[in-house]
Protein backbone atom coordinates (compact mmCIF):
# COMPACT_ATOMS: atom_id res chain seq x y z
CA UNK A 1 0.00 0.00 0.00
CA UNK A 2 1.25 3.49 -0.77
CA UNK A 3 0.83 6.63 1.32
CA UNK A 4 -1.15 8.28 -1.50
CA UNK A 5 -3.55 5.34 -1.72
CA UNK A 6 -3.96 5.28 2.06
CA UNK A 7 -4.83 9.00 2.08
CA UNK A 8 -7.44 8.46 -0.66
CA UNK A 9 -8.98 5.61 1.35
CA UNK A 10 -9.11 7.88 4.40
CA UNK A 11 -10.86 10.61 2.39
CA UNK A 12 -13.46 8.06 1.29
CA UNK A 13 -14.43 7.09 4.86
CA UNK A 14 -17.90 7.75 6.24
CA UNK A 15 -16.65 7.77 9.86
CA UNK A 16 -13.51 7.12 11.89
CA UNK A 17 -13.07 3.97 13.96
CA UNK A 18 -12.59 4.06 17.72
CA UNK A 19 -11.38 1.36 20.09
CA UNK A 20 -14.28 -0.16 21.99
CA UNK A 21 -13.85 -0.83 25.74
CA UNK A 22 -12.46 -4.28 26.55
CA UNK A 23 -11.27 -5.09 23.02
CA UNK A 24 -7.57 -4.72 23.81
CA UNK A 25 -7.87 -6.80 27.02
CA UNK A 26 -9.74 -9.55 25.21
CA UNK A 27 -7.08 -9.63 22.48
CA UNK A 28 -4.27 -9.95 25.09
CA UNK A 29 -6.04 -12.99 26.63
CA UNK A 30 -4.13 -12.42 29.87
CA UNK A 31 -0.74 -12.61 28.14
CA UNK A 32 1.69 -10.06 29.55
CA UNK A 33 4.28 -9.36 26.84
CA UNK A 34 3.80 -8.34 23.24
CA UNK A 35 7.07 -8.20 21.28
CA UNK A 36 7.91 -5.70 18.57
CA UNK A 37 11.03 -4.52 16.77
CA UNK A 38 10.97 -0.77 16.41
CA UNK A 39 12.92 2.39 15.72
CA UNK A 40 12.97 4.82 18.65
CA UNK A 41 12.80 8.40 17.44
CA UNK A 42 14.37 11.55 18.90
CA UNK A 43 12.60 14.47 20.59
CA UNK A 44 12.09 16.42 17.34
CA UNK A 45 9.68 13.72 16.12
CA UNK A 46 7.82 13.92 19.42
CA UNK A 47 7.31 17.67 18.93
CA UNK A 48 5.78 17.09 15.51
CA UNK A 49 3.31 14.60 16.98
CA UNK A 50 2.39 17.03 19.74
CA UNK A 51 1.62 19.87 17.29
CA UNK A 52 -0.82 17.68 15.35
CA UNK A 53 -2.40 16.20 18.51
CA UNK A 54 -2.99 19.69 19.95
CA UNK A 55 -4.56 20.95 16.72
CA UNK A 56 -6.95 17.99 16.67
CA UNK A 57 -7.82 18.39 20.36
CA UNK A 58 -8.60 22.12 19.92
CA UNK A 59 -10.85 21.33 16.97
CA UNK A 60 -12.86 18.71 18.89
CA UNK A 61 -11.12 15.60 17.60
CA UNK A 62 -9.48 14.23 20.78
CA UNK A 63 -6.98 11.39 20.61
CA UNK A 64 -5.93 8.61 22.94
CA UNK A 65 -2.18 9.15 22.74
CA UNK A 66 -0.19 5.99 22.04
CA UNK A 67 3.26 5.46 23.57
CA UNK A 68 3.57 9.21 23.60
CA UNK A 69 6.71 9.18 25.72
CA UNK A 70 8.35 6.67 23.34
CA UNK A 71 7.89 7.92 19.76
CA UNK A 72 8.64 4.96 17.53
CA UNK A 73 8.20 3.33 14.17
CA UNK A 74 7.15 -0.30 14.33
CA UNK A 75 9.41 -2.31 12.05
CA UNK A 76 8.27 -5.88 12.80
CA UNK A 77 5.53 -7.28 15.01
CA UNK A 78 6.60 -10.55 16.63
CA UNK A 79 3.46 -10.81 18.71
CA UNK A 80 3.39 -12.87 21.88
CA UNK A 81 6.41 -15.01 20.95
CA UNK A 82 9.86 -13.45 21.29
CA UNK A 83 12.32 -14.13 18.47
CA UNK A 84 16.15 -14.33 18.62
CA UNK A 85 18.12 -11.05 18.81
CA UNK A 86 18.30 -9.01 15.61
CA UNK A 87 21.80 -8.25 14.23
CA UNK A 88 20.98 -4.51 14.03
CA UNK A 89 19.85 -4.21 17.67
CA UNK A 90 20.99 -0.87 19.13
CA UNK A 91 22.17 0.55 15.79
CA UNK A 92 21.09 3.94 14.42
CA UNK A 93 19.49 4.38 11.00
CA UNK A 94 18.42 7.46 9.03
CA UNK A 95 14.69 8.12 8.75
CA UNK A 96 12.54 10.89 7.39
CA UNK A 97 9.41 11.90 9.30
CA UNK A 98 7.01 13.34 6.77
CA UNK A 99 3.53 14.70 6.40
CA UNK A 100 0.24 13.73 8.00
CA UNK A 101 -1.86 10.81 6.85
CA UNK A 102 -4.50 8.71 8.60
CA UNK A 103 -5.87 5.24 8.97
CA UNK A 104 -9.55 4.91 9.85
CA UNK A 105 -8.58 4.62 13.53
CA UNK A 106 -5.63 6.99 13.91
CA UNK A 107 -3.71 9.85 12.33
CA UNK A 108 -0.02 9.28 11.67
CA UNK A 109 3.08 10.85 10.16
CA UNK A 110 4.51 9.16 7.08
CA UNK A 111 7.96 7.59 7.47
CA UNK A 112 10.50 7.01 4.74
CA UNK A 113 13.82 5.21 5.12
CA UNK A 114 15.90 3.03 2.85
CA UNK A 115 16.88 1.06 5.98
CA UNK A 116 13.35 -0.24 6.65
CA UNK A 117 13.23 -2.94 3.93
CA UNK A 118 16.67 -4.14 5.04
CA UNK A 119 15.68 -4.30 8.72
CA UNK A 120 12.42 -6.09 7.90
CA UNK A 121 14.19 -8.62 5.65
CA UNK A 122 16.51 -9.52 8.54
CA UNK A 123 13.64 -10.26 10.95
CA UNK A 124 12.80 -13.89 11.66
CA UNK A 125 9.58 -15.73 12.23
CA UNK A 126 6.05 -14.97 11.15
CA UNK A 127 4.97 -11.37 11.52
CA UNK A 128 1.69 -10.58 13.30
CA UNK A 129 0.31 -8.10 10.79
CA UNK A 130 -3.33 -7.14 10.28
CA UNK A 131 -2.81 -5.03 7.15
CA UNK A 132 0.01 -4.39 4.64
CA UNK A 133 3.07 -2.72 6.18
CA UNK A 134 3.09 1.07 5.88
CA UNK A 135 5.84 2.75 7.95
CA UNK A 136 4.36 5.44 10.15
CA UNK A 137 4.59 7.32 13.43
CA UNK A 138 1.20 7.04 15.13
CA UNK A 139 -0.03 10.23 16.74
CA UNK A 140 -2.93 8.64 18.65
CA UNK A 141 -6.23 6.82 18.29
CA UNK A 142 -9.38 8.78 17.51
CA UNK A 143 -11.44 9.06 20.69
CA UNK A 144 -15.10 9.98 20.38
CA UNK A 145 -17.99 9.65 22.80
CA UNK A 146 -20.46 6.81 22.24
CA UNK A 147 -22.71 7.72 19.32
CA UNK A 148 -20.69 10.82 18.43
CA UNK A 149 -19.73 11.11 14.77
CA UNK A 150 -18.58 14.61 13.78
CA UNK A 151 -18.53 15.31 10.04
CA UNK A 152 -15.33 14.03 8.45
CA UNK A 153 -14.87 17.03 6.13
CA UNK A 154 -14.09 19.04 9.28
CA UNK A 155 -11.34 16.55 10.19
CA UNK A 156 -9.93 16.66 6.67
CA UNK A 157 -9.73 20.48 6.84
CA UNK A 158 -7.77 20.27 10.11
CA UNK A 159 -5.32 17.70 8.73
CA UNK A 160 -4.76 19.20 5.26
CA UNK A 161 -2.26 21.91 6.36
CA UNK A 162 -0.12 19.16 7.90
CA UNK A 163 0.05 17.46 4.49
CA UNK A 164 2.65 20.06 3.48
CA UNK A 165 4.98 19.57 6.46
CA UNK A 166 8.62 19.59 5.33
CA UNK A 167 10.44 16.30 5.94
CA UNK A 168 12.28 15.97 9.25
CA UNK A 169 15.47 13.94 8.83
CA UNK A 170 16.71 12.22 11.97
CA UNK A 171 18.43 9.14 13.34
CA UNK A 172 16.41 6.41 15.03
CA UNK A 173 17.69 3.54 17.17
CA UNK A 174 16.63 -0.02 16.36
CA UNK A 175 15.28 -1.80 19.47
CA UNK A 176 13.33 -4.81 20.65
CA UNK A 177 10.53 -4.04 23.08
Amino acid sequence: MSFARNWQQFLALKQVLTLQPGVREQWHQGRRWYHVRLLLLPEEAQQRRLIVAEALEKAGWPLDLIAFDHPHITVWVEGFQEQPPHPMEGKAVEVEVGRINSFASCPFLEIRSSALPVLRAMCQGKEERFRPYLPHLTIGRYRLQQGQSPPLPALWRILRPFRSLPPLKCRAIFQHM
